[in-house]
């Protein structure tokens, strides 16, 4: 993960927005699911999702010429127990909070 991390950080077309590092153990139950709060109706272990998004613009030469260099994009890192985890269900878990809470 650190590798990968690495090299989008270091790749001169890349633009990175904003990084979430939801892998800290500071990240809270409701601040994994949510971005931020204590109150949510299900608490981070319950849905298991631990990752890092990163969102980033691609400015190449060829987004440039394609006029698609002010998109931004989503790059999620994670370890394979997450993954596994974020399939089985910890998606629908999430997605139950959220619709929870009304977002």
């Amino acid at each position: 993960m650190a590798a990968c991390l690495h090299a989008i950080v270091h790749d001169t077309d890349v633009i990175i927005m904003r990084v979430k590092n939801r892998m800290h153990p500071s990240e809270g139950a409701a601040a994994t699911a949510s971005g931020g709060g204590s109150n949510g109706a299900l608490e981070a272990n319950t849905t298991g999702y631990r990752d890092v998004a990163i969102n980033l613009r691609v400015c190449s030469a060829q987004t440039l010429r394609l006029s698609l260099h002010w998109h931004v994009a989503e790059v999620q890192l994670l370890l394979l127990p997450f993954l596994e985890v974020k399939s089985n269900q910890g998606h629908a878990r999430y997605v139950e909070w959220r619709n929870i809470r009304g977002e």
